[in-house]
């Protein structure tokens, strides 16, 4: 998998046709979602200072067809709803000003009169324009459903490494940062800890009668999708004015106060920004540990994402799980690094320790163990084996009594 930044119409010179698969949303964007679009793309043209506008990721697979290998039609996973709008404003300016220039060119070829430079620019176009079409043709006979088998972990690995690009962070920062100082966002969902918060999310509840709002700074160990997660917020300025001298604060408090306090969270302006920035805090399945993994045993290779201190960094870590031992908290692992990332990565091959909860707590994968039977009977000793072992522990002597 590769992430790159490109062009909008480099990217879509690329293939002759973007397919959604069946398992995507439908096209959901209102007329102010296409509206906010459109205002940006105008603002980015008209202001003299600025050379790109990030219009966000897309994340595609380039889906083989059996029938022409030399066409590639691109599977699109995320984005499609700004590809479609923008596809869709492309073709409105095309019905709007094409065919006059194409009836520009068709006249200039037939005027002898023209520099021969000049008409043969009109034909070179012209050409252009016909190929063009034959392709648009061919793309729409060979158009049909298919199935394909997608590498979900690579897809996976590929928004974290572009959720790292310098102008995704940049639009990351601006969507955080213009969320921190709304008085009243417009679109609100109810989180009640079925899916992790990340760092810079704006949260609503009600508490004593008042509605608090705040920007999250730190989620939790596991993004509030615990308990005994402890978060930390920074109230934040409301716009029926509650509580102005508190705004800047910082406070503490427990995801199950959030979660009994019907707790809601402030939508992003693109929500595809917020799952790469979830990419990034979060774990994702590697190309050696793609099964999820919320119970680590000794011999596992395990891969996962912790906080790296309370400012929203975070540090990922590979490494062999060399024991597991039992605690009435829960189980210690003892663990050899193989490769990690972030602030205070360990160094590879050495040894630290964990708990199992800490490693589990933003999700956790494992690469899959040529004998699984014999992981299964690692996890889940069979009863009698159980019970064999605990007499030995004890020095039962064959009558009965304990040996001396």
């Amino acid at each position: 998998m590769r992430t790159s930044e490109t062009l909008l119409l480099d990217f879509i010179r690329q293939s002759p046709q973007f397919r959604i698969p069946v398992n995507q949303r439908r096209y959901a964007w209102t007329r102010r979602h296409c509206r906010q679009l459109w205002d940006d793309i105008l603002d980015a043209g008209e202001r003299h200072d600025v050379r790109e506008h990030f219009l966000g990721p897309v994340m595609f697979v380039a889906a083989v067809d059996p029938l022409n290998a030399h066409w590639a039609p691109f599977m699109v996973y995320d984005g499609q709803q700004r590809l479609t709008t923008i596809t869709l404003i492309l073709k409105a300016l095309y019905a709007e000003g094409y065919g006059r220039a194409t009836q520009m060119a068709q006249t200039l070829t037939s005027r002898a009169a023209l520099p021969d430079a000049a008409r043969l620019e009109a034909a070179k176009w012209l050409d252009r324009d016909r190929d063009w079409e034959e392709e648009l043709a061919s793309a729409r006979k060979l158009t049909r459903p298919q199935e394909q088998d997608v590498d979900t972990a690579g897809l996976s690995e590929a928004l974290r490494e572009a959720a790292l690009l310098a102008a995704v962070r940049a639009a990351i920062g601006q969507e955080t940062a213009r969320l921190a100082r709304s008085p009243a966002p417009e679109q609100w969902t109810v989180w009640t800890g079925d899916e992790p918060l990340v760092a810079g999310d704006r949260i609503a509840w009600r508490a004593g009668g008042t509605v608090h709002h705040a920007a999250v700074a730190f989620p939790g160990d596991a993004g509030g999708m615990r308990a005994s997660d402890t978060l930390l917020l920074k109230i934040a300025r409301s716009a029926d004015g509650a509580a102005p001298d508190e705004a800047g604060r910082m406070v503490e408090i427990s995801a199950q106060a959030l979660w009994d306090a019907r707790c809601a969270r402030a939508a992003w302006s693109v929500e595809g920004l917020r799952k790469l920035e979830a990419a990034r805090q979060y774990s994702v399945p590697s190309a050696a540990c793609r099964l999820a993994c919320p119970e680590p045993v000794a011999g596992d290779r395990i891969a996962w994402t912790e906080a790296a201190g309370r400012s929203g960094e975070v540090r990922t870590v590979e490494a062999v799980v060399a024991t597991r031992t039992e605690t009435p908290d829960g189980h210690e692992l003892a663990l050899r690094a193989i490769r990690a990332s972030g602030p205070g990565a360990p160094e590879p091959g050495v040894s630290i320790q964990r708990t199992a909860d800490e490693v589990t707590a933003r999700g956790c994968f494992r690469a899959p163990w040529s004998d699984e039977a014999r992981r299964a009977r690692v996890l889940d000793p069979p009863k009698e084996v159980e019970e064999q072992s605990l007499k030995q522990d004890l020095g039962y002597s064959h009558g009965g009594g304990i040996s001396m």
